[in-house]
């Protein structure tokens, strides 16, 4: 087993207890296609507004995803991410750019795979292709619930205070 294959499948046995057996079939379908990325903690491994060129597969460390703030010098953690997980999906099979910023919060492993690589997997084999497409879309559509959850859970929290609205009221009576 070459090299390569090999970092695949410990990989594939790290992320097992994470990912699904199509998501495990798909590394190994990508395999040829992966560029592996070792990067220190805090370094950048996309930024919002680059072209979505590429998705990643994270073996081993922890990836922080942020959104950027209107507020000055500030950026809003939206998700970590670790071992099993996907980076940059959503944007490659939207063909937008890139609308969050992902960096390594600790030091991390990846595999990247480019959106060319993709391409040639879907050409070259499309009933694995297809795979891919249901693995990627699944993932993105799960992350895309849960956030909608939690937002539907910050809003059912945003109901008045009836002590602070009493405070509000009082305080605006002497005016």
């Amino acid at each position: 087993m070459p090299p390569e294959a090999a970092d695949i499948f410990r990989t594939a046995s790290r992320a097992a207890s994470i990912m699904d057996a199509g998501q495990l079939e798909m590394l190994v379908v990508l395999e040829p296609h992966m560029q592996e990325v070792r990067l220190p903690a805090g370094a950048p491994i996309y930024k919002a507004g680059e072209p979505s060129d590429a998705i990643y597969v994270i073996d081993d460390g922890d990836v922080r995803v942020e959104v950027h703030s209107h507020e000055v010098d500030t950026d809003t953690v939206l998700e970590y991410r670790g071992a099993g997980s996907f980076l940059g999906d959503t944007g490659v099979l939207a063909k937008l750019p890139r609308w969050t910023s992902a960096y390594a919060h600790t030091d991390v492993l990846l595999h990247r795979v480019s959106a060319d690589g993709l391409r040639r997997v879907y050409e070259e084999s499309p009933a694995e292709g297809v795979a891919i497409l249901r693995a990627l879309s699944r993932d993105t559509a799960t992350r895309a619930e849960r956030a909608a959850r939690q937002l539907a859970d910050h809003l059912a929290d945003d109901q008045p205070d009836p002590e602070v609205e009493r405070l509000v009221a009082a305080a605006g009576a002497p005016q």
